[in-house]
């Protein structure tokens, strides 16, 4: 069974359990070109999508309709076929000003049943996930796992777009708590995580130092 077909039933399997205890289940996946695949495959799988509300561990300030939209992306793959008849929660709203759209956002989320299903991050190079970059302002009160807020506005730094990220505890809330990368780099960046440094530094680390739900890799060269 390949990475992505094992992730899939796996994820299917949350939900599904989740939805026999609640009235709605939530799933909180991320953008990027790894999980597009797997998120396609999900969206076949035999459930009832109609009480599965969909968001997303973070957004680029850009509109719905930009190539680089986390929710266009989920739109694309995942809401089709059986799973056309879930709810996408998006965290952008372009049609506010920044501040009143994180307040929006944060609203929706709050409405959402929780603790989530399931939570899928990815990773990137520089070993930051969701939308929670090294040394970037604001970073350890993203990662306090007493941070009020679900959410946290990311400046746009580098050549990025300003971001919406889920804050680390908000991503916590959840009954299965995933990691999903790819590639033998994503491999190399992910033990350097496991070992002791710091946070700031490679902020993947503090999916390894919590001790509130367990993580699962799923990697593949």
């Amino acid at each position: 069974m390949s990475l992505d077909w094992g992730l899939a039933a796996d994820l299917a399997g949350a939900i599904r359990a989740r939805l026999a205890e609640a009235e709605r289940a939530t799933l909180v996946v991320s953008g990027g070109s790894t999980p597009r695949e797997m998120l396609g495959l999900l969206a076949s799988a035999d459930l009832d999508w109609s009480r599965v509300d969909v968001t997303l561990a973070d957004e680029r300030r850009v509109p719905a309709s930009d190539p680089a939209s986390n929710a266009a992306m989920v739109r694309r793959t995942l809401l089709v076929e059986r799973a056309a008849a879930a709810r996408l929660v998006p965290l952008e709203r372009n049609d506010a000003d920044p501040e009143a759209g994180l307040a929006a956002a944060e609203a929706a989320l709050g409405d959402l049943s929780w603790p989530a299903a399931a939570v899928v991050l990815g990773m990137g190079t520089d070993g930051h996930f969701a939308s929670l970059f090294p040394a970037m302002e604001g970073l350890e009160a993203a990662l306090a796992l007493d941070a009020p807020n679900r959410l946290v506005a990311v400046p746009g730094l580098a050549g990025r777009e300003p971001r919406i990220s889920q804050t680390l505890r908000s991503l916590l809330d959840c009954r299965r708590f995933v990691l999903h990368i790819q590639g033998e780099e994503k491999w190399r960046i992910m033990e350097a995580a496991r070992t002791s440094g710091a946070v700031d530094g490679l902020p993947a680390r503090a999916l390894f130092r919590q001790r509130t739900r367990p993580l699962d890799v799923y990697w593949a060269p």
